[in-house]
């Protein structure tokens, strides 16, 4: 089943969900002024370490690097 998975998506589940997560987490860093380690806590990574491991490895930078380029009204309630 994994196989057939991966075949598919192009990644094993594990994985997958990984990706996901970590969408959610870069989604969050992105729209809220949420700290980091509260989204990682929201995205279910129980270490700041780890987190910012799987972040860089799916995005390219660290979830700090990902907050710096937000603009700074972002989070804010403004449109």
């Amino acid at each position: 089943m994994e196989r057939l998975f991966a075949s598919h998506i192009g990644l094993p589940p594990v994985r997958h969900y990984l990706r996901i997560r970590t969408d959610h987490a870069k989604r969050l860093i992105e729209g809220t002024r949420m700290p980091i380690i509260d989204v990682a806590k929201a995205c279910g990574f129980m270490s700041a370490s780890h987190f910012a491991k799987c972040f860089r490895a799916f995005n390219g930078m660290s979830p700090q690097q990902c907050r710096a380029i937000v603009p700074a009204w972002v989070g804010l309630g403004l449109s």
